[in-house]
């Protein structure tokens, strides 16, 4: 086979040639029957920029081992994620969702690297969360700040500010879920850190028989996207499409029916 890239082309057919010159019209047509009406977003916030980077290596930098170069590209990745799906937001807005998700970037990342101690710290979240005690590490303790500080910025709407932070709060069970699946022990089918584990260990006792089973044909297509809703905090970014400032006040019921398509399509770009 040749080596020249023409030898890979899948030549078009006709009704496809016809598609391909024409698209830009049926798109133009598109447009007009809903009315739609481009504005240019803003260029980036030179402003937002700097704070962040501030943030970035003077607050969170020196909470963790990450070198200055890893901290440079979670900068680089999540300043872009708060700047372009959100152009029209104010600083402030960018800024929570740029911290969040640095922070659930780390987070993650320090349960995948076994980071001595961090399941047990990460499994007590939820629970400090909700006792209103102070979180056992400066990560933790900064990621709770943060999800109150966005609490605050979706004040006045009780259905919507749920739907921005309580992802936050789910991503920690999600990640402590895939942990045990990476974790599982074969032979027990449960993982060390399930509850029972170290009785079944001493026990040899084998789950092949009593362990639950699929019972259904897509359980092994369904629990993949289960888990991605867990981890994937796609109602917050989803709901924040609809809250550039504190003070904007969309009525709910215009977009709410929007908002399972737009998770479900946020959760799913990275499968």
């Amino acid at each position: 086979m040749s080596g020249d890239a023409r030898s890979f082309e899948v030549p078009l057919s006709a009704l496809e040639k016809d598609t391909s010159k024409d698209y830009v019209s049926r798109l133009q047509l598109l447009f007009r029957e809903i009315n739609f009406r481009y504005v240019a977003p803003l260029p980036p916030s030179t402003d937002f920029l700097h704070s962040y980077h501030n943030w970035i290596h003077n607050t969170l930098g020196p909470m963790t081992s990450w070198t200055t170069s890893q901290l440079d590209i979670l900068e680089d990745t999540t300043f872009t994620i708060a700047e372009r799906p959100y152009p029209f937001a104010d600083i402030e807005m960018k800024a929570i969702i740029a911290k969040l998700t640095a922070l659930v970037i780390f987070i993650d990342d320090s349960l995948e690297t076994n980071t001595v101690g961090i399941y047990d710290e990460i499994g007590s979240f939820a629970h400090h969360l909700l006792m209103g005690e102070s979180q056992p590490s400066a990560i933790l303790e900064l990621y709770h700040k943060c999800i109150k500080e966005l609490v605050h910025l979706y004040e006045g709407d009780a259905v919507q500010r749920g739907l921005a932070t309580v992802p936050w709060i789910n991503f920690i069970d999600g990640c402590l879920l895939e942990k045990r699946l990476f974790t599982m022990d074969a032979e027990l089918r449960a993982s060390r850190y399930d509850m029972g584990y170290q009785n079944l260990a001493k026990q040899g006792h084998s789950g092949i028989d009593h362990a639950a089973r699929d019972t259904s044909p897509g359980a092994k297509i369904h629990f993949p996207l289960f888990i991605r809703h867990k981890t994937g905090v796609g109602e917050a970014y989803a709901a924040a499409v609809f809250k550039s400032t504190k003070e904007q006040s969309l009525p709910l019921s215009r977009y709410i029916m929007a908002i399972p398509d737009m998770n479900f399509y946020i959760v799913s770009m990275p499968l």
